[in-house]
């Protein structure tokens, strides 16, 4: 391997300095139509474009390391945050669920209500008609107490929770 290239084949900054430092000796002949002056102006413009490379890859390589460095912060930042979501939809489902159970036992509470009311209104019926049926009943007592049909369910046994 030739001592001046790197491992990719390129040669090495130090000696691309050197080499162009080099083509600068006096008593180099040149061939045709190249000016010695335009070729110096070439040379220093390559060494400075060389130079600017150098520090822009100096610049890369430092916003690269400092990039992956980041990761780890913008992660415990993004943990922060997503902590914080989980939190506000876990205190929004335990509200949604109370409202939810309060919702069940208002509509349960209605719902007995509608059916002891139904319940009351069937076993006063079902009275009249046996008063009704049973003429020598309703004249002893004028206002009887409304006896409890077996068939019929009571609000206490009726209480489905």
């Amino acid at each position: 391997m030739d001592p001046e290239m790197d491992m990719e084949g390129d040669m090495n900054g130090e000696e691309l300095v050197v080499d162009l430092a080099d083509s600068r000796l006096p008593g180099v002949s040149w061939q045709l139509a190249y000016d010695r002056t335009a070729v110096d102006r070439f040379a220093d413009e390559a060494e400075a474009e060389r130079l600017r490379l150098t520090e822009a890859i100096a610049a890369a390589r430092s916003r690269a390391e400092e990039a992956r460095a980041r990761p780890g912060v913008l992660d415990e930042d993004a943990h922060a945050e997503l902590g914080a979501l989980v939190l506000a939809a876990q205190a929004e489902l335990a509200s949604i669920e109370r409202e939810h159970a309060e919702l069940i036992d208002t509509i349960r509470a209605t719902a007995q209500a509608e059916a002891d009311r139904i319940l009351a209104s069937a076993r006063a019926e079902a009275a009249a008609i046996r008063r009704s049926a049973t003429p020598s009943a309703g004249a002893a007592d004028p206002d009887p107490e409304p006896e409890v049909d077996e068939a019929l369910p009571t609000p206490e046994a009726s209480d489905g929770r």
